[in-house]
């Protein structure tokens, strides 16, 4: 199957989590075999562009939203959140989410860490520490 069909599928599987209705992304989990194993660059880009929106609500929902996005732009916090994500996973031998709650609290972990570690400095800065 190509990575746009998976792509399209993956986006259906995420809604249907959304709607509460399947813990299962079988198509979610081969774009994450296709970009981890193969090391297919589309592979990787659709996952961020499914994935990207949840790291824009969870961004959206922070409490110092204002203050997080005076420095850089919500697009920059999902690339980062995205890529602290994949070079997690990706020094792991194996995939250890099977469903898409545990995909997710995994890509939220790594914003988190950045917001609670990295962001630290420029909130002090900016007098919210």
């Amino acid at each position: 199957m190509s990575v746009p069909a998976l792509a399209a599928r993956c986006l259906r599987e995420i809604n249907s989590y959304r709607r509460g209705e399947t813990q299962d992304i079988p198509s979610c989990l081969e774009l994450f075999h296709r970009a981890r194993i193969q090391h297919n660059d589309v592979a990787l880009e659709a996952l961020r562009q499914c994935f990207g929106e949840f790291l824009r609500d969870w961004i959206g929902r922070h409490p110092h939203k204002e203050v997080v996005c005076r420095f850089e732009s919500e697009e920059y916090y999902v690339a980062l959140a995205f890529e602290r994500f994949w070079q997690a996973i990706s020094r792991r031998q194996v995939l250890e989410f099977g469903t898409l709650t545990a995909a997710l609290a995994f890509l939220q972990a790594s914003l988190s860490l950045w917001l609670a570690a990295g962001g630290n400095s420029t909130w002090q800065s900016a007098g919210v520490l």
